[in-house]
């Protein structure tokens, strides 16, 4: 995950309760591209094929033997080359656009391309039931693990930020954040 770094919140004083609007922020990021290595090790094989191909086809004197089919050669190997580049470039875009922000009230998670198709969830930090730390597998080998909230929230049980670095810096910072906020709202849920 490409993190803009861990952002720790200013301290808090304890005589005062954290402001319902408070949107201080504590971590934002998006996906690692690490997540994309099955995709590009396909999607790269793929356009190295398409590469020898027409290496082979150009360079190694096959047009001759095989003029006949020359164009329809050509236009394969340049069509599957420039698939599989879009595709690269499309799930590189897709992580990318995945981001999730931490504030002091509220988790925020938006995907999309553009404006129109953007979607953003919100859950309260107060509405968070527990924080953990799912084995990493594979993404442990290069320093990047999952986070996984679950809720109360009726429209997202489970937030899932995929493949971040430092994902028990952030866990340790947000479990006295939402213990407080719950105990300073459990008052105000009951009114």
């Amino acid at each position: 995950m490409r993190v803009k770094g861990l952002k720790l919140p200013p301290e808090i004083p304890d005589d005062n309760l954290l402001s319902f609007t408070d949107e201080t922020l504590i971590w934002e990021g998006s996906p690692s591209q690490w997540l994309n290595l099955g995709k590009f090790i396909w999607w790269g094989s793929v356009a190295l094929l398409a590469i020898f191909i027409l290496i082979g086809f150009y360079g190694l004197g096959y047009r001759q033997r095989y003029a006949d089919y020359q164009f329809t050669i050509t236009l394969i190997s340049v069509l599957m080359l420039m698939i599989a580049m879009a595709c690269i470039g499309f799930h590189v875009l897709l992580l990318k656009l995945q981001k999730t922000s931490i504030s002091c009230n509220k988790i925020t998670e938006s995907r999309g391309f553009t404006e129109v198709f953007r979607k953003e969830n919100y859950c309260e930090l107060s509405d968070v039931l527990d924080v953990l730390l799912p084995p990493a597998g594979w993404l442990a080998l290069v320093g990047r693990g999952d986070l996984v909230i679950t809720t109360l929230d009726a429209d997202q049980t489970e937030i899932r930020i995929r493949a971040i670095k430092h994902r028990k810096k952030l866990k340790e910072k947000l479990i006295p954040l939402i213990r407080r906020l719950r105990a300073e709202r459990r008052g105000f849920r009951s009114m």
